[in-house]
């Protein structure tokens, strides 16, 4: 398996979903525990040092459900490596935004935003 850095957009578009499904949060810290969490991933499979750990947010809303479930998974499969993934906030930000599209019956992926 491999991983790489996803792109901010990918990190913003997430961070903005999971801003709207909660009244009081802190978009910055959501975006930073994103990139954080992507960068331990690459630590942990590579042993590379991080060269990004936080992102300045910008509101980016998804072009439509396929696209940030692409994002999404894509993010995943990126920040995985990490052996606490699971216990991470990057995680659970991660599964409310898919869980809520899986409510809504998304599905199918696009290449296009596999960045």
């Amino acid at each position: 398996m491999s991983a790489f850095q996803v792109s901010e957009t990918t990190i913003n578009v997430i961070a903005t979903a999971y801003a709207e499904l909660h009244d009081f949060v802190d978009r910055q810290a959501v975006a930073n525990a994103l990139a954080l969490q992507n960068e331990r991933s690459l630590e942990a499979r590579y042993g590379l040092e991080p060269t990004r750990t936080t992102v300045q947010y910008k509101p980016i809303a998804a072009a439509d459900p396929v696209e940030l479930l692409t994002r999404c998974r894509c993010y995943q499969y990126q920040a995985c490596e990490s052996r606490d993934w699971e216990k991470t906030p990057a995680y659970r930000v991660v599964q409310q935004v898919l869980t809520t599209l899986e409510k809504q019956g998304v599905t199918g992926l696009s290449q296009q935003h596999w960045e």
